[in-house]
């Protein structure tokens, strides 16, 4: 399938952030609202096959114009390329260092897979986070959800795998904090990222039971049970089955 136009670059004031989302026409600038602007762009210019949003490098001019065009000539696609930083320049938002043979990212932009992976990392090392860090809004999303290129589908398992892990480590987090409303949310996160994940409905299900809830952590795992039976056939953990009989009245 052949990718389609995306949106490149919002540039807010503080910092500024990348976003990916389908438009048209290409080519085009569009003020949205005070200290935004977006540019349309004519292909993924921020994420070939590991490109510069997935990459922490500066990447080479031709590795990132052969696989935004693989089928065009080698002289085709670098002035595809040119053309499309150009356009890019002209948001005004300079979201790209460029020499004559590398393009990244600028230190100033930021990135929501990039920042979320940091998140993730940071909670797997148990790292301290402070209360602005400590949501779930970077790890709320699959990485382009609608595309179907085989280097998209494995770059997006390996961040819902990540984000996942992540989600039921923000969970317990909230638990042993006492912020059990934070807590759900981000059970609930994990279970919508894999609903035939046991482990993510167990957090949810220890959330609930934390804040005093039984009923809504069995109704979680009668969910869970039927889910489980229905896709795959199967049945929950003894484990979680032991857990849910100490709810039952």
């Amino acid at each position: 399938m052949g990718r389609r136009p995306l949106e490149g670059v919002s540039a807010a004031a503080h910092p500024c952030c990348l976003i990916c989302r389908r438009i048209s026409p290409p080519g085009r600038t569009e003020a949205r609202r005070p200290n935004e602007l977006r540019t349309r762009l004519p292909g993924p210019l921020l994420l070939p096959p590991r490109g510069l949003g997935l990459h922490e490098r500066p990447l080479l001019r031709p590795y990132i114009a052969g696989a935004l065009w693989p089928d065009a000539t080698e002289a085709r696609a670098a002035g595809n390329l040119r053309c499309a930083v150009w356009r890019l320049a002209r948001c005004g938002a300079r979201p790209l260092e460029a020499t004559g043979s590398h393009l990244g990212l600028s230190p100033h932009m930021s990135f929501d897979v990039r920042l979320g992976t940091e998140l993730a990392r940071r909670l797997r090392d148990a790292a301290p986070l402070s209360d602005t860090e400590l949501k779930t809004d970077n790890l709320s999303f699959d990485l382009l959800p609608d595309w179907y290129e085989e280097w998209v589908i494995l770059e997006r398992e390996a961040f819902r795998q990540l984000r996942v892990h992540a989600l039921e480590s923000l969970c317990e987090r909230f638990v042993e904090a006492d912020t059990f409303d934070l807590a759900v949310q981000a059970g609930l996160a994990a279970v919508a990222a894999d609903p035939l994940r046991e482990s993510a409905h167990r957090a949810l299900m220890a959330a609930y039971l934390a804040e005093g809830n039984p009923g809504p952590a069995l109704r979680q795992f009668q969910t869970f049970a039927r889910l489980l039976h229905e896709e795959l056939g199967m049945e929950p953990s003894a484990l979680m089955q032991t857990l849910a009989e100490g709810l039952r009245p």
